[in-house]
């Protein structure tokens, strides 16, 4: 372990309260998702499109910043990180809450959960 990380303390993004939206989020930050671009590259999709918007890929950075499927659930995650002070929008504020003062950090991570979770799609990730 100390090749990768210099101490062992426990991680912002590691819950312990749910394994489902842990796996969740640590596939969206390695990119090794079951969504269909990254299927796809691994030859076990047949095109590489977003089930619902046909001619856009369906990668991490559409279904979460993009996608119109879950604008509504978009519109809510980004309104309330405004409400925490956060003004960025985008992979690595979400997924990792980088840039974000450590006070809220936390927060941004439960917020993007919440997401994942209001969008139905945490068996696809």
């Amino acid at each position: 372990m100390g090749l990768y990380r210099s101490d062992s303390s426990p991680q912002l993004w590691v819950r312990k309260q749910s394994r489902i939206l842990d796996v969740a989020l640590t596939r969206l930050r390695l990119g090794h998702t079951r969504l269909t671009a990254y299927l796809h590259r691994l030859g076990l999709s047949p095109d590489p499109y977003y089930p619902w918007c046909r001619t856009v890929e369906e990668t991490i950075e559409h279904f979460l910043l993009d996608c119109p499927c879950f604008h509504s659930h978009r519109v809510v995650l980004r309104d309330r990180l405004v409400a925490l002070g956060v003004s960025t929008f985008d992979l690595p504020t979400l997924l990792a809450a980088v840039g974000v003062h450590f006070l809220h950090q936390a927060a941004v991570l439960r917020l993007t959960c919440v997401f994942l979770k209001k969008c139905g799609q945490l068996p696809r990730l």
